[in-house]
């Protein structure tokens, strides 16, 4: 998740646990370096093997993770590509 020029990444943690850090790092280039991971939203990048199910249609879509309850928000111009690599 980005906001301004910090990304807070979420992960599993040695116990299975998510577990959050935040970076001075824009999104753009965390992108870059983790080439793995796809945009869904202009503010988010996500592990599409983490990915539980998508919910929705384009126009208000969410994502759901196999790990955690939190729900992240699918662009309208992204979800096609999401939706097709899920």
């Amino acid at each position: 998740k980005a906001f301004q020029n910090y990304i807070e990444i979420c992960f599993l943690d040695a116990d299975q646990k998510v577990s959050t850090q935040t970076f001075r790092q824009t999104l753009s280039n965390a992108h870059r370096q983790l080439p793995f991971l796809e945009k869904c939203h202009r503010s988010y990048l996500v592990n599409l093997s983490n990915i539980k199910n998508i919910q929705g249609n384009s126009q208000n879509a969410k994502i759901t993770f196999t790990n955690t309850r939190e729900q992240i928000p699918v662009s309208k111009g992204l979800y096609k590509n999401i939706k097709n690599k899920h």
